[in-house]
């Protein structure tokens, strides 16, 4: 926390949104209410990261080549979820003094183990029932338990769910 009278290097005025930009103050919440610091959303980071999910998408289907759609589109993606999470974090420290990593990893495995489960169950039945030649099992663990980036440093092919990591 800064000291009184002092602002912090990286205050959060760095980051609120300018106005016109598409927001209003239906989309920000009190600071201090709630295990949720703010709903707040930046319309241009959801269609650069729009823009960032077609490169990828347009490379996987050859219609550009993987080095601009995969390689710039992924970077993209990550430079933008590295900038939010940045900002929820600077947000958390500014409103409470402190960072609560268990609540915020709590929040992130809430919001991302949902669609995990959903695609590791898909991706199994799909394998299961055209008889595809995968140890179904042996590969989804990894991705599961989110060590599939280990798994494939040792060696392990986890076939369907490479991009897991």
């Amino acid at each position: 926390m800064p000291r009184p009278g002092r602002q912090a290097v990286f205050s959060r005025s760095v980051f609120r949104p300018i106005k016109g930009d598409g927001l209003d103050e239906a989309d920000t919440l009190d600071l201090n209410r709630g295990p949720r610091l703010t709903t707040r959303r930046w319309l241009a980071l959801d269609g650069l990261r729009g823009v960032a999910i077609l490169l990828v998408v347009a490379a996987h289907a050859y219609v550009i080549p993987a080095v601009v759609g995969g390689m710039v589109g992924v970077t993209l993606f990550f430079v933008l979820s590295g900038f939010l999470i940045t900002n929820l974090l600077i947000e958390e420290m500014e409103a409470h003094g402190r960072l609560d990593l268990k609540a915020f990893y709590g929040r992130r495995a809430l919001r991302l183990l949902p669609a995990l489960g959903v695609y590791l169950f898909g991706i199994s039945l799909v394998l299961a029932t055209r008889n595809v030649d995968v140890p179904i099992i042996e590969s989804a663990w990894p991705p599961a338990l989110y060590v599939a980036n280990y798994a494939q440093i040792l060696g392990m092919d986890l076939f369907a769910h490479r991009h897991t990591w």
